[in-house]
């Protein structure tokens, strides 16, 4: 005679937890307020990821830093050093959250892993460059750009106000004259002329001389340079 227990199923073995108290019933509306929560709370990282990336693209461009990988491999190591890599940290964190929550849905955890995570990554990395392109940072990010787009001391962008020998003259956003020294190595994809916007990568020797090691134009128009 088989005295073996006949395994229960899914039902019954929820049905016999319940009974014994191990298994608690929750009202409708704790659901509801859950899933609502999880809604708000994804919805907040969304933007505060748009915020963070789209600034960081911002930074990128109205700064220089995005133009100086051109100069080679001295431009590359700079560029990597100039980072904002507190920001870019904090959107990997934000992102990783993001993707946790997202697992939760059913629609999400029955795909691989790497599919919601590129789907996240492509998502807030192309809303960033659309935010970036208009003039919000330019309006609200004040305390930003103060914290994060601080003076480089070999990034100057400006404004090309006359020649000087084989160099120019240039007026920063500061409205600082500085003398912009070119050698036969600096980099340059062509010559600034009087009244172009250009990005001066060199070290500066003195108070208001800078010897280039590259020259680009300044894609930003004339933004934040004295007129």
């Amino acid at each position: 005679m088989n005295n073996e227990q006949k395994p229960q199923s899914l039902p019954e073995a929820v049905a016999a937890a319940i009974r014994c108290g191990d298994v608690k019933m929750r009202p409708r509306w704790h659901f509801i307020l859950k899933a609502a929560l999880a809604v708000i709370g994804g919805v907040l990282l969304v933007l505060v990821l748009l915020y963070l990336i789209s600034f960081i693209i911002f930074m990128l461009r109205s700064s220089g830093i995005g133009l100086i990988p051109a100069f080679g491999v001295r431009g590359w190591l700079r560029f990597v050093v100039a980072l904002p890599w507190l920001l870019i940290l904090l959107s990997i964190l934000f992102i990783l959250v993001l993707e946790l929550l997202v697992r939760r849905y059913s629609f999400a955890y029955q795909r691989p892993l790497m599919y919601s995570a590129v789907g996240i990554i492509v998502m807030v990395i192309a809303g960033g460059f659309v935010v970036a392109g208009t003039h919000f940072h330019e309006r609200f990010s004040g305390f930003m750009n103060r914290q994060f787009m601080m003076e480089r001391t070999d990034i100057h962008p400006g404004r090309v106000d006359g020649r000087a020998g084989s160099g120019f003259m240039m007026t920063d956003p500061h409205g600082r004259m500085l003398r912009i020294l070119v050698a036969s190595d600096t980099i340059s994809s062509d010559d600034p002329g009087l009244g172009d916007t250009v990005i001066v990568f060199g070290d500066v020797d003195g108070s208001s001389t800078v010897r280039a090691f590259g020259i680009r134009r300044n894609p930003q128009e004339s933004q934040g340079v004295a007129k």
